[in-house]
């Protein structure tokens, strides 16, 4: 999603936590943690991102950015564990 926001652009993703993603965070020194985790399934993990951008002239984007990650617990108010819980309902699963 790309919106404009001010005079900044902003780019909000889901990105596959990847080596290039892990290299990005650790440029920026950003710390991350499970409660940046929106999603996860079969060893692949779901990340929020959310990328702000200084203005620049009609197509081109500043090498220059901004890097946050989001919360979906904290920063959209997902209950991730109810989202859970439904999907087992829904799909009869029993865990022990």
């Amino acid at each position: 999603m790309k919106m404009p926001y001010g005079s900044r652009t902003w780019i909000s993703t889901f990105e596959i936590l990847n080596n290039r993603l892990i290299g990005e965070i650790r440029r920026k020194k950003i710390g991350f943690g499970r409660e940046q985790v929106f999603a996860e399934y079969c060893g692949i993990v779901v990340l929020g991102v959310l990328r702000t951008y200084k203005p620049t002239s009609p197509g081109k984007r500043s090498m220059k950015y901004r890097l946050e990650l989001v919360s979906p617990e904290k920063d959209v108010g997902i209950d991730l564990d109810r989202i859970a819980e439904r999907a087992r309902e829904r799909n009869r699963i029993n865990l022990v």
